[in-house]
């Protein structure tokens, strides 16, 4: 048990660094040439049917549908195994992360005429902030550790 949670601390701190640094790196813009570069390569391989794919994948990862999952699973979780099984209730601690640094960083999403997205499946979100970073996708689909 002293061994997991060891481990587990290492990785939060780890991830949380990863997540300043990068949060540092685009908040001084440094990533925008990048980012320009693949936004760039990634038109190179238009597809329709990729397109809905990702476009799925996309309303799947947003907040509306991770929230309700999150909600389904804590009470699932904590009818079987106690309050300390209401780890998905950490994806909100996700969230504010997210809201609060979409404020903070200015770092625009790509041109809308780039975008080949299916906009009738964009489902919620966290307001019109119009910043791109962070997405928010990956901390809302991460397993969260188990109690």
């Amino acid at each position: 048990m002293r061994i997991r949670v060891h481990r587990s601390l290492l990785l939060t701190t780890g991830a949380g660094a990863g997540l300043v640094v990068l949060s540092l790196l685009v908040a001084a813009r440094a990533t925008r040439t990048a980012d320009r570069a693949l936004l760039d390569a990634s038109q190179q391989f238009a597809s329709p049917p990729l397109d809905l794919i990702s476009s799925l994948l996309s309303a799947a990862g947003g907040i509306l549908v991770t929230s309700a999952l999150a909600l389904g699973l804590t009470v699932l979780f904590v009818k079987r195994q106690g309050v300390r099984a209401a780890t998905p209730l950490l994806m909100f601690a996700g969230v504010g992360i997210e809201f609060v640094l979409k404020r903070l960083i200015d770092h625009p999403g790509p041109p809308l005429d780039l975008l080949r997205d299916a906009h009738w499946l964009a489902i919620g979100g966290l307001g019109d902030g119009g910043n791109a970073f962070p997405s928010g996708h990956l901390s809302r689909t991460t397993g969260q550790p188990q109690s």
